[in-house]
């Protein structure tokens, strides 16, 4: 009867789960090993395929839990509880956009409320969405394909024996949709192997795919493990320099092993951790590791050290090679750590730069590597962009009630002065109450080296344009450089590239995403075709190369010294046009490859770039490109990012709507540390 019903399938995971379960009861009852079967109904499929779906879901926009509430307030049209309607409407959302607003859930559930018996459900719900799909094709753009239609029927046949099996069944109760979980082979309460783990407390249930679960659990287990432990307290000579928040933080750092420093860009955390750094490389074991999320974030880490510790301080010899935090466990190709809790670290001191780029699973992955008695020092934003990765890792320690005797916060900016136009912008898009277009613009003007442009009210023509030409200075002076750079001394090209790195990175154009007329691609094209029509003459290169063409590197190579977010510029490196080298300046030296060994999956150009690759950067002056298109990414941590790269000034390239949306719109990550944290200490 109920068992012998299939769902269409659209191969994902989901299915593999189902049908491994359904084949391995099969083959155990046929050879009579079997005392009972476990049997997976239409709703328990529908309920498993339907949870798995929004949770994978969640994770891509960086979420690690799944809640839900007891919420039995009907909402919208749809006539759903609270607590339904959170559970369906990212599916119906998604159905909706990817066939152009076409299937009518409205009608679709009331067709079912007409039904006089589960036989005609089963058969409705079986016919329909195919139908549906096979019909709505014919009218999407761009087509659907094969594996689209087969997910937009599973997803709408889940929809529908959701909404069946709850309203009829279960008659909306909450409680007893929840007391369904602890009978489902696929679900699992906290510490079982199950898919998917739940967790039923205050009335709310959290769901976690078990990797996330596990993650955020042994990430607390391994920060309460590093707290705890009692460390020798280390002799620093405080800098007479230090404010009383620095003083603090000091104090944090040299009497715990665990240390978390939070503070805006100015406000002296690098500055802060030096005085520690020095102390550890003055004792007879300096066994120091400087690490960040990306190699580029590593080596400004580093650069920022030297340049606090000062010229003629010794200690700056024995400064380690900064490194990426996979390189630093080891993490290879297959993703496993060679570093972890019976494998650990050898280093008495780690600090990690750019916390905020930290996702769980890395976080879990690096906690767990720290031996015991070592430090570990986290330096960060707590206001910046989270990780691309899922999880809000160093935003959540912050709140942590237990974590808040080693947490030192600086606010001071030496940065951005009171005048600062920057300053006050970044000020105010902090604010936790909602921000008026008044106040908005009451900041903007030339006097504080803050413009806005309404992109709306122009062209997409005007708005490039206004984007190249704070880029003049660079096309100049890399025209120049076109028939001379290749007949330089070797001291020569150092300084040259010096100067042009400098002035090139005097300026940077920041997006939202990639795609759009306000994404980096797009802008990046147009800036490229606009600088070789008039700085080279229509001079066309070996394919999208040309000399003058800045690059940025998108994954690190370790066999070529390359990391993440470097950039490098493309020079000609002969006497013919297409002798082309790309020329990377670092510490007064010059690494140069062939753009052969440089190819699309390792390199992209860097006139603009996406907020979230400018994390750690710093540059004269910004401009900040974004509009409609770009709805879903826009949030208050994403704009405070790209505003605080900037040093004295700022062009924001929006429109009204989009800017007041996205400094109204804080990041809200559903993250399961404080969860757990609340289970474990109730239990």
């Amino acid at each position: 009867m109920e068992k012998e019903w299939r769902f269409s399938h659209s191969g994902g995971i989901q299915d593999y789960l189902m049908n491994r379960l359904q084949h391995n009861q099969s083959w155990y009852d046929e050879k009579q090993l079997l005392t009972h079967r476990t049997e997976l109904s239409i709703s328990s499929q529908a309920v498993f395929g339907l949870i798995y779906f929004v949770i994978m879901e969640q994770l891509k926009l960086g979420h690690t839990v799944l809640s839900l509430s007891d919420d039995k307030m009907i909402q919208g049209e749809l006539n759903l509880t609270a607590w339904q309607s959170a559970l369906v409407m990212p599916v119906i959302t998604i159905i909706q956009e990817s066939l152009n607003q076409q299937v009518n859930f409205q009608d679709l559930f009331c067709d079912i409320d007409q039904q006089h018996d589960f036989k005609s459900v089963k058969a409705y719900i079986g016919d329909v969405p195919k139908r549906l799909v096979d019909v709505f094709e014919l009218v999407v753009h761009p087509p659907v394909s094969n594996a689209q239609k087969a997910l937009y029927q599973q997803l709408i046949q889940w929809v529908l024996w959701f909404y069946y099996d709850s309203r009829y069944r279960l008659e909306c109760s909450f409680e007893r949709w929840v007391d369904e979980f602890s009978h489902h082979v696929l679900f699992g309460g906290v510490g079982s192997d199950r898919p998917i783990v739940y967790l039923y407390q205050g009335g709310r249930i959290h769901f976690w795919l078990h990797r996330s679960f596990y993650a955020e659990q042994k990430l607390l287990a391994y920060l309460h493990q590093i707290s705890c432990v009692s460390v020798p307290s280390l002799v620093i000579d405080v800098n007479p320099k230090f404010n009383k928040e620095q003083l603090h933080a000091v104090h944090v750092m040299s009497h715990s092993a665990l240390s978390i420093i939070t503070g805006g860009p100015g406000t002296g955390k690098t500055f802060t951790v030096a005085s520690v750094v020095k102390a550890l490389l003055m004792t007879d074991n300096p066994n120091l590791a400087l690490v960040a999320p990306t190699g580029k974030a590593a080596q400004r880490m580093k650069e920022a050290l030297e340049n606090s510790l000062g010229d003629n301080d010794e200690s700056i010899k024995h400064l380690p090679e900064p490194m990426t935090i996979h390189r630093l466990l080891g993490i290879g190709k297959s993703g496993i750590p060679r570093h972890h809790a019976t494998n650990p670290l050898p280093y008495e001191l780690i600090i990690v730069d750019e916390a905020s780029m930290l996702g769980v699973e890395l976080a879990m992955w690096l906690l767990s590597a720290v031996k015991l008695g070592a430090r570990l020092i986290l330096l960060g934003d707590a206001y910046q962009l989270s990780a691309v990765d899922a999880g809000a890792v160093l935003a959540d320690l912050c709140r942590l009630p237990q974590l808040q005797n080693v947490r030192a916060q600086l606010i001071s900016s030496k940065r951005f002065d009171d005048g600062s136009g920057v300053g006050k912008l970044a000020k105010l898009i902090n604010q936790p109450t909602q921000i008026a277009w008044k106040q908005f613009e009451g900041l903007i003007c030339p006097e504080n080296q803050l413009e806005f442009f309404d992109i709306s009210a122009h062209n997409t023509k005007w708005f490039y344009d206004g984007l190249i030409t704070p880029y003049k200075a660079y096309f100049d002076l890399a025209k120049q450089l076109k028939h001379s750079f290749y007949a330089m001394s070797k001291s020569e090209k150092i300084k040259a590239i010096a100067q042009l790195m400098t002035v090139f990175n005097q300026y940077r154009i920041l997006t939202a995403s990639h795609l759009s007329s306000c994404g980096d691609e797009m802008i990046n094209k147009h800036i490229a075709l606009n600088y070789q029509q008039n700085y080279l003459n229509h001079y066309m290169t070996n394919y999208h190369w040309y000399h003058g063409r800045p690059v940025m590197i998108l994954k690190n190579r370790y066999d070529l010294g390359l990391y993440n977010g470097d950039i490098g510029i493309c020079l000609q490196s002969g006497r013919h046009d297409n002798q082309l080298q790309v020329y990377f300046y670092d510490n007064n030296e010059i690494k140069s490859f062939n753009i052969s060994v440089l190819g699309g999956d390792v390199v992209s150009t860097a006139y603009a770039m996406t907020i979230h690759k400018s994390q750690g950067s710093e540059f004269d002056k910004v401009a900040i490109c974004f509009d409609k298109a770009n709805e879903r990414l826009l949030s208050k941590e994403l704009i405070y990012t790209a505003v605080t790269r900037a040093k004295t000034s700022i062009e924001i390239y929006s429109t009204s709507q989009a800017i007041l949306d996205a400094i109204n719109k804080p990041t809200i990550r559903q993250t399961g540390l404080e969860i757990l944290l609340e289970y474990y200490q109730d239990s």
